[in-house]
């Protein structure tokens, strides 16, 4: 991923923009993106607003959650104590862009979102910068980031 500007990111991953893809290509989890484009949903709500069973509807709000299409926008606690997460769409468009045998997709951050979009896509590019860092036994090691790269 790259940020073109403050507000606009291209997604550029064969891995990334093939899962992306995936889920535009599929009507439900184009459904949510719509239902939480405009205000932050539980996925209770989205389930329930579009039809959704609610089992599809966690699975598929957690792929677009580790994809970064959406974003946790906050966490609630109900009366009887219980934790549950609003989440919102991270990205008020999407465009598959196909430009000399390269294809990307270009995604307009929603602006009510945009801090944790811009978060969530440091957060990828560090971890994924993490994971080529680190050797096949150093994959099975419980070291931090901070500690791989000697910043602790």
């Amino acid at each position: 991923m790259q940020t073109l500007s403050a507000k606009t990111v291209e997604i550029t991953g064969a891995d990334s923009v093939h899962a992306v893809a995936r889920i535009l290509a599929d009507e439900y989890s184009r459904k949510i993106l719509a239902s939480a484009l405009s205000e932050p949903k539980s996925v209770e709500d989205l389930s329930k607003e579009n039809g959704i069973p609610l089992s599809t509807c966690y699975r598929r709000v957690h792929e677009m959650l580790k994809e970064g299409i959406v974003v946790v926008e906050r966490i609630m606690i109900s009366s009887d104590g219980k934790r549950y997460e609003l989440f919102r769409s991270g990205f008020s468009s999407l465009t598959l862009r196909l430009e000399a045998n390269f294809l990307s997709i270009v995604g307009t951050v929603n602006e009510e979102v945009e801090d944790k979009v811009c978060s969530n896509i440091f957060a990828m590019k560090w971890n994924s910068a993490w994971a080529r860092e680190r050797t096949p036994a150093q994959h099975g090691a419980r070291k931090s980031p901070e500690a791989l790269y000697g910043l602790s």
